[in-house]
């Protein structure tokens, strides 16, 4: 009994609860480090699995969480990079630890009974020697769900001077401060607030996960309060908030958007970003005039404008309101060929689906809860085939008479494809049944039906792009109004025109042809004939 209360309890009893305290040393003493060579600390974890407890200290948060068997000090980018201030922060938690151990030491000495005291302090100092070990050994794991690298790779590489901080983010950081500064003003030293903002700015998932984001907007309403920002700081940070609120409709920061935007431009009245944000902030308030006015002079072809393409966008809803839909059609479908083509971030992409849907000339356009639109009149999509089949039908049968052959293509958003073939490539509709997404389309002799999906008649998976293995040949008098439709509209060739001879019995046969592919992917080959001419090779 004298064995087991002298050494079978304390001795893990130490082990388990040195391990834990020796964490909290190693983790303090990265933060201490930190704060002494002025590096900013954003998060100190302790443990993994699900947080239990969270508090914020300034702009560090610290958590902890259920099972405390590692742990994790991040912090905010780094202005100046120097060796030994980032070796001595690695190097603060293994501090830590010995400090830990000392404690240990002279707390056993000191007490008067030592047996189990001394047995308590010999499993904490062995899980204190494990604990270094592990760290100084390189390796990397996932803490937190963080891929990181230990205090012994990191070591590591720093001595074989393998590790630095990167640059590019600080580069583009100073150029989007630039756009909010005079053309003569002079550049502004990097701050801690730049770190910040400059950590919460690249935080790419921002974008798609609102809890970020809400974060994102709480730590920037947080710099606005202190008032300490350098003037192109604090115009960036508003500009970024009236941003995602108008992108994301935030309930939280749409009943400042006014006040900001225009505290923002009576700061910066030449600041072309706080001008399309300011005219987007207009459309919202339904000063379609006012936004005209400001947002009109937006070059939609500047291709390296992100802000442009946004202030384009609500540019488009001011002429729809005011009247000018083939302009708000124009800058719209522009608009929806970049975000195709182009890189874009999936809720912009779609803020321009929709708003390219809502200024459709009286076309079907897709609400809210995804009803079908007639111009002001919803119509409910129909589910039963022969009801769609008999329901109510514009137009007239295609001129000349339906044609023996007729394709049908099932397609993503009839929207989208009634523009691609009717604005582009010069069908029109001959007739349709709008509850059915149903639309038969005629260019002289050419006809081809478009049918949004409703899963009927599909015989395999549906994934982009659609009709593999199969090109639709079209010969048409020129291919000239087509291909100007097309570049004036930025829509690329899957091929570029050229000129081709085919085998016919005793004689070739020309034409000159591209490919393009429509919205879906399907594969349309347009010819010119050329004639024919005798075979230039004898087989």
């Amino acid at each position: 009994m004298n064995f087991l209360s002298s050494f079978l309890i304390p001795f893990p009893a130490g082990l388990v609860g040195g391990w834990i305290v020796g964490l909290i040393f190693h983790e303090g003493g990265h933060w201490l480090a930190a704060a002494l060579v002025s590096f900013q600390a954003r998060e100190v974890i302790i443990g993994t699995g699900p947080t239990l407890v969270s508090q914020r200290i300034g702009e560090t948060h610290l958590q902890w969480r259920r099972w405390p068997v590692s742990g994790l000090v991040l912090t905010y980018p780094i202005p100046d990079f120097h060796r030994g201030r980032y070796g001595l922060y690695l190097m603060g938690g293994l501090l830590g630890n010995i400090v830990f151990i000392t404690l240990l030491i002279w707390t056993a000495m000191a007490a008067p009974d030592r047996s189990a005291l001394e047995a308590a302090a010999v499993g904490a100092i062995t899980s204190q020697i494990a604990f270094v070990l592990g760290q100084l050994i390189p390796k990397q794991a996932t803490i937190a769900g963080v891929k990181v690298e230990n205090d012994g790779l990191q070591l590591w590489r720093l001595a074989r001077g393998r590790i630095s901080w990167p640059q590019a983010n600080q580069k583009a950081f100073d150029a989007m401060r630039r756009r909010y500064r005079a053309p003569q003003a002079p550049e502004q030293p990097l701050t801690r607030a730049s770190m910040r903002i400059l950590f919460h700015l690249s935080r790419v998932d921002r974008w798609a996960d609102e809890r970020v984001r809400r974060e994102t907007h709480a730590a920037f309403l947080r710099e606005l309060d202190r008032g300490d920002l350098q003037q192109d700081e604090e115009l960036l940070v508003l500009d970024v908030l009236i941003t995602d609120g108008l992108l994301f409709a935030d309930p939280e920061l749409r009943p400042r958007l006014d006040e900001w935007s225009q505290q923002a431009c009576a700061r910066a009245p030449d600041s072309k970003n706080l001008r399309w944000t300011r005219g987007g902030v207009l459309v919202e308030l339904g000063r379609f005039s006012e936004a005209r006015i400001l947002l009109d002079d937006i070059l939609i072809g500047d291709a390296d404008e992100m802000n442009a393409r946004f202030g384009s966008l609500f540019l488009a809803r001011a002429e729809a309101a005011g009247g000018n839909v083939e302009k708000a059609r124009r800058i719209a479908n522009q608009l929806y060929v970049w975000a195709r083509f182009n890189p874009c971030d999936p809720a912009i992409k779609a803020l321009i689906e929709r708003t390219r849907a809502e200024i459709s000339r009286g076309r079907d356009v897709t609400g809210k809860n995804g009803e079908i639109m007639s111009g002001r009149n919803p119509v409910a999509p129909i589910a039963d085939p022969a009801a769609r089949a008999a329901s109510h039908s514009t137009g007239a049968a295609p001129k000349g008479g339906f044609a023996a052959l007729t394709p049908e293509l099932d397609v993503s958003s009839l929207d989208e494809s009634l523009w691609f073939w009717r604005d582009l490539l010069g069908f029109e509709i001959a007739y349709d049944r709008p509850a059915a997404r149903f639309a038969y389309l005629q260019r002289g002799p050419l006809q081809v039906m478009l049918c949004e999906r409703n899963g009927r008649w599909e015989t395999g998976g549906m994934e982009r792009p659609f009709g593999r293995g199969v090109n639709f040949q079209m010969t048409v008098e020129s291919l000239a109004p087509i291909l100007a439709a097309l570049e004036k509209a930025g829509w690329p060739l899957f091929e570029k025109p050229s000129e081709a001879w085919y085998r016919v019995g005793d004689r070739e046969e020309g034409q000159r042809e591209f490919l393009v592919q429509d919205p879906d992917g399907y594969l349309l080959r347009f010819a010119e004939n050329l004639g024919e001419r005798a075979p230039t090779q004898t087989p």
